[in-house]
This record gives structure tokens, C-alpha cells and sequence, in this order.
């Protein structure tokens, strides 16, 4: 790991990453950009620029979207506001929607569409986007690795990788079907340890060469409250210097096989807390003390009914209006903070066209769901427990 001063005042550390690049340890995802409003998906163009900007600045130089994010309204904000010598310092990566893609003839169009949306001849990393064992299968038909080296030799893309929601075993048949990756993403964070690809997959690209990025390093910002009267007296017995936000990340970054945590940012206050805690992305840095405090939060945290929703989105939108993500965001809260006495009364507080209720059971957000959630039974289980 290299530390690099940005400025006089600000700095970052830096990975090797593939040949001749350095990545900031901490990365910037723009899957939750702030938004307009409640359930809406029109970006707060102001307040998301400041966010670039700022971190830019700060010495970030990867950005990550996908053709999905907010209806393709974000590639297309980030075209227009990475630009000149900004777009000199970052690295931009976006990703192919694998579950829409029925030929070669639509990864091109897709492509090419997603190239002018970023308004440039060239993405330095195009991934297949969030690949398990039915899209993988769907995708091989394809000759995916054909296509996307034909779309390298042509300078439309940089490095080719592939980001992934399964099993270790899936992950393992993936990243050994071609020997020239040049990344991939994994969800990855202390309840994930054993979950999806996991340390098994951690280990295995670091062993094949293949960059790791983790994704959902506070599992959709579950980790970043403190949960339970139980948990919060584990806290409370820590005496170290880090918060528990710190020391999930620091989790993560004392693997010395992550190359960079990606974190979805929608606040300031998210950025600044992201930055203070990269200041201590050190492999192998915890203490035997920071390692205890996890795994009992950890072992307590495992023993709740939480549904593992990170609230990606990528159910939404419902095709009858259902707030998926935001109504399980409520439910798991409420198990989290033991305030389910509450809930008759907070649960009113959603308009009734995005209540669980309205489900039509037409299946196509689990379709989707990189969580393999079922998500229709448990709109049923929560609106049956809470109205």
C-alpha cells in the first residue's frame, strides 16, 4: 500500500492495481447518489456534483456505475459532470445489464449506448453486472469473453471483469473460465465473511491475480447504526479509538487481498466518514481487541431475523408501485433497534400505494435481486405482522 499526499491537508492511500495503475483504497459507487425525493429515482444533480467534486479532491479515483442505476439517469449525469481534467484523474467503470441481454447484437447496442451516455470513446472498466449461476449460465451462451475482447482490441474498453451475488462455488467456476480478469467485486463485510463468495473467493482471486473490489462493506448501511440494547453494551465494553463504522471498514481494508473498498455515498457526512476512516487502511492492522469486539457483535447480530435486503434497488421499480427495498430498510430497523412495539404506528407512516400489500406476486424482483431474497413472501410475512 502506498500513501500518497493529495494536498497539504488531505491524503490517500493507494493500491497496485493490474499494471502501471494505482487505486485509491477507498472508491466511490454512485448506485446511491441522493436523490429528488422519496421512491424517486431523479438524481439531486447539485448535491451529487459536490459529492464528485469533493471527492476527486480528495484523492478518490475510481467511479463505478451501471447502465441500471437510476433508470440510466447516472451514467449520463456522470458524462456530463467528469469531464476535462477531472476525467484525467479517475478511472470510470460501469457494467453491462447481464439480465436484459438476449444477443451479441444487444451487448453492442448496449455498449455503444452506454458509451455516449458517459460521453467517451473509452471505459477503462466494463464488468459484467452482479452474475450468479442462472445469469452466468444465460451469459456463457453469449461468448461474452469473445465479445468484450473484441470491444478491448477496438479501445471502447479497458479491462474486463465481472461483479457477483452467489455462492462460493459458482464464484469459483466463474473466475476460472478465463485467465486474463482484469477485476472483479465481491460482497464482502463481518456478517458476509462466510456468505456468497466470501473469504473462500477473497483468497481465491488474490491467488489467481485478479483485483478484488468490495462491495457492500456496511451490508447497505445495516452495519452503520448501532443495533439492539445487546450490541450497544458490546460497544459500550470497547475502549478503543475507532467507532463501529471505522471498524467495519478497517475490517475489510486489514485484508491485505482487497485492493479497494467501494462505498455507495449519499452524503456529505457519509464521504467524511468514508475518508477518516481510509486514513487507517492498513492490511493486518487490527488489535486483538478490535477483532473480539467484532466477532461478538458479529455472533449477536447472526442470532436476529434480519432480512438480508442492502437496499441496492435493483428490485425497483415495482410495476405496481411497492417501495421494495425501503419497506424491508423499515422492517429490519425495527428487529435491529427492538422497536417492533412501535410498529402499527410507523408503518402507517408509508403512503398506501407503496405498501406491501399491493404486491401482484408477478415475481420479477426476485428475478433480479442480487440477495436471492424472496422478496414476495416476506412483503406478505411484514404487512401481515405489521398493519
Amino acid at each position: 500500500m502506498i500513501l500518497q499526499i493529495v494536498s497539504m491537508e488531505v491524503w490517500m492511500r493507494y493500491n497496485k492495481f493490474g499494471s502501471g495503475w494505482e487505486i485509491s483504497a477507498l472508491s466511490f459507487g454512485t448506485g446511491r447518489l441522493p436523490t429528488q425525493g422519496f421512491n424517486t429515482y431523479a438524481l439531486d444533480e447539485i448535491a451529487s456534483a459536490r459529492l464528485i467534486d469533493e471527492a476527486i479532491d480528495r484523492g478518490i479515483n475510481y467511479f463505478d456505475t451501471a447502465y441500471i442505476y437510476n433508470l440510466g439517469m447516472c451514467e449520463n449525469f456522470l458524462g456530463r459532470t467528469i469531464t476535462g481534467v477531472k476525467r484525467q484523474k479517475v478511472r470510470i467503470a460501469t457494467k453491462m445489464p447481464v439480465s436484459i441481454i438476449e444477443s451479441r447484437k444487444n451487448m453492442d447496442a448496449v455498449l455503444n449506448k452506454q458509451l455516449k451516455r458517459l460521453n467517451t470513446d473509452h471505459i477503462d472498466f466494463y464488468l459484467f453486472h452482479s452474475l450468479n449461476r442462472v445469469s452466468w449460465e444465460h451469459l456463457k451462451k453469449l461468448q461474452p469473453i469473445e465479445w468484450a475482447e473484441k470491444a478491448k482490441a477496438d479501445g471502447k474498453i479497458g479491462e474486463i471483469g465481472f461483479s457477483f451475488h452467489d455462492e462460493f462455488t459458482v464464484f469459483q467456476d466463474i473466475i476460472s473460465y478465463y485467465d486474463r480478469w482484469g477485476l472483479c467485486y465481491i460482497q464482502f463485510n463481518y456478517l458476509d465473511e462466510n456468505s456468497q463468495a466470501g473469504i473462500r473467493g477473497l483468497e481465491l482471486a488474490h491467488e489467481l491475480g485478479v483485483p478484488v473490489i468490495v462491495m457492500e462493506p456496511l451490508k447497505g448501511g445495516q452495519l452503520a447504526k448501532i443495533p439492539t440494547e445487546s450490541v450497544q453494551n458490546i460497544w459500550n465494553e470497547f475502549s478503543g479509538d475507532k467507532d463501529h463504522v471505522d471498524l467495519a471498514l478497517q475490517w475489510i481494508w486489514d485484508h491485505k487481498q482487497v485492493s479497494s473498498l467501494m462505498s455507495g455515498i449519499s452524503r456529505q457526512s457519509d464521504l467524511e466518514q468514508n475518508l477518516t476512516a481510509a486514513n487507517f487502511a492498513v492490511p493486518d492492522s487490527l488489535t486483538a481487541s478490535e477483532r473480539d469486539v467484532i466477532n461478538r457483535v458479529k455472533n449477536e447480530l447472526n442470532k436476529l431475523s434480519i432480512i438480508p435486503c442492502t437496499k441496492c434497488n435493483y428490485c425497483l421499480p415495482c410495476p405496481n408501485g411497492v417501495y421494495i427495498s425501503g419497506i424491508f430498510q423499515f422492517y429490519n430497523e425495527l428487529i435491529l433497534h427492538n422497536n417492533i412495539e412501535k410498529k402499527n404506528l410507523e408503518y402507517q407512516f408509508f403512503p398506501d400505494e407503496l405498501r406491501a400489500n399491493n404486491c401482484l406476486s408477478c415475481g420479477k424482483c426476485e428475478m433480479v435481486c442480487p440477495q436471492g431474497i424472496k422478496i414476495m413472501k416476506w412483503l406478505k410475512v411484514i404487512h401481515n405482522s405489521l398493519s
